[in-house]
């Protein structure tokens, strides 16, 4: 099963606060040792994670952003789990 929150708040100035989480949960029948992956495709991975952002429109065609995203995911192998969290400071284009 898998949770998801999705959310945007218009703040002062034209700067919005938006979010967006993720919670799965996992149960295995099966105790089978941490050797077999259960995926190759490491784009799968994520499971757990959250992500907050502010962003304002500089003009029609830029928006300045400030990311903070947290990630609790399980590795291709199994019952193995990492943690990162990640900074991100952009510009989207749009054109």
């Amino acid at each position: 099963h898998q949770f998801t929150l999705t959310f945007g708040v218009p703040l002062s100035g034209g700067v919005w606060l938006r979010g967006f989480a993720a919670a799965q949960f996992k149960d295995y029948s099966e105790d089978l040792r941490l050797l077999f992956p259960i995926d190759v495709d490491t784009e799968r991975e994520d499971s757990n994670f959250f992500t907050l952002d502010l962003s304002r429109d500089l003009n029609r065609s830029v928006t300045a952003l400030l990311r903070f995203a947290s990630y609790n995911n399980e590795s291709v192998i199994r019952n193995i789990f990492y943690r990162k969290n990640i900074f991100t400071l952009g510009l989207d284009l749009r054109f």
